[in-house]
């Protein structure tokens, strides 16, 4: 859901009469690359960039962030590394990173952003957990001071709130599970 505006503020859809699209396109070729490369795999290695959900040969990949600091991946292919990115709110090397494969903690070696979860096989679930919070922080956009609330890397209200198609209308994501629906 949503779309890209040209005229937009800090909390609203448009600050004039009217919509652009100039750049609808190049938005929607940008979120392809990002949907592309939340997964790469390259020999017998499989690396998850971003903890965003995401179907692959290699794996099946469930965020539930905002909701809760936690990622599954269930496995497709063996590999014999397996890294996921920590989120950047999280100290690298942190102890409250926990790992389990199968249900069964697994020790975790760090490589920058990234733990290193070590070999899998196919059918493997990894569940990856780690502390998310939230926090309050002031930007100024243009002349206007906004109150972000943001829970782990999302934004989820904007105070002032906004008057012409106000954005940031996401209170259900302050809750603490993660809400799935079955699809095929």
């Amino acid at each position: 859901l949503g779309g890209f505006a040209g005229w937009a503020s800090g909390n609203e859809w448009a600050l004039r009469d009217g919509i652009m699209h100039c750049c609808t396109g190049s938005s929607t070729r940008a979120l392809y690359y990002i949907w592309e490369n939340i997964v790469a795999s390259k020999s017998d290695e499989f690396r998850v960039n971003l903890l965003l959900n995401r179907a692959s040969a290699w794996a099946d990949i469930y965020s539930f962030i905002p909701y809760e600091g936690k990622v599954t991946v269930k496995m497709k292919k063996p590999c014999t590394r397996v890294l996921l990115r920590v989120p950047e709110w999280v100290k690298s090397g942190s102890s409250e990173v926990i790992c389990k494969v199968n249900g069964v903690p697994r020790k975790l070696s760090w490589d920058g952003r990234y733990v290193n979860v070590g070999a899998t096989n196919p059918d493997d679930k990894v569940d990856l957990a780690f502390p998310i919070s939230t926090r309050i922080v002031t930007e100024t956009l243009g002349t206007v001071s906004y109150r972000l609330e943001i829970k782990g890397n999302t934004v989820v209200s904007v105070d002032p709130p906004g008057k012409n198609g106000a954005l940031y209308q996401r209170s259900s994501y302050k809750s603490t599970e993660a809400p799935w629906r079955e699809v095929q």
